[in-house]
């Protein structure tokens, strides 16, 4: 039986994963685009020349990036889709990691991490980054459609730990024919709190990886 599908990541950001998700499937699958929250610019101070490497973990990121200042040089990003939007924007990806995690192990030296006011991994601890937060995500109610759908089965991608405790703090923490699908591990034991039918995490923390287990379980 096809699931029915609850696309809870900003509203460009689940227009995208509709579009790919149509791609894989040559048709539109069953889904309601509910955003659990929306992406609000902050009027962040940066200075005329900034130190690089700029250090981007999200699209989103980027492209405020992109609109707040002309200068460019150097990139450090975070996914693959990441470093794509950087390209296309000017910027001279050097190196891109798969996750925050790996990009801590490697060793941060310095550089200006252009960030959202919530974050999964804490790239700074040394403050050895210039570090401006340049957006947050702002919470939105889910639609009553979306509700009435997470109460009588679906699927819910889940993108990060804020959209995990987003999608917990709409459904109660009670979802029991739903089943969700964290991109990580962490993304996954956030969820754990809930009450879901299944909870499935990617095999790595990509949005390839996401795209195929959800064609998996719809």
């Amino acid at each position: 039986m096809t699931q029915q599908l609850i696309l809870i990541r900003p509203k460009e950001q689940s227009k995208a994963l509709l579009r790919a998700l149509v791609e894989k499937l040559g048709h539109a699958p069953d889904a309601i685009i509910s955003p659990l929250m929306e992406i609000e610019r902050l009027d962040a101070a940066l200075p005329e020349n900034m130190q690089t490497p700029f250090i981007f973990t999200s699209q989103n990121a980027v492209r405020i990036a992109a609109q707040m200042f002309a200068q460019r040089g150097p990139v450090t990003c975070v996914g693959a889709k990441v470093a794509q939007m950087a390209r296309d924007v000017g910027f001279d990806v050097q190196m891109t990691y798969q996750t925050g995690d790996d990009l801590m192990g490697d060793g941060v030296q310095a550089g200006t991490y252009l960030r959202a006011e919530q974050v999964s991994v804490e790239l700074n601890g040394d403050a050895l980054l210039d570090e401006y937060i340049i957006y947050r995500q702002s919470p939105l109610p889910m639609t009553n459609s979306a509700q009435s759908a997470a109460q009588s089965g679906a699927l819910v991608p889940v993108y990060s730990e804020y959209a995990a405790n987003r999608l917990l703090d709409c459904t109660n923490e009670n979802a029991p024919n739903t089943t969700a699908i964290g991109i990580s591990v962490k993304v996954s034991a956030v969820l754990a709190r809930g009450n879901f039918a299944q909870i499935y995490t990617a095999p790595a923390p990509t949005s390839d990886a996401m795209l195929n287990l959800i064609l998996k379980h719809l």
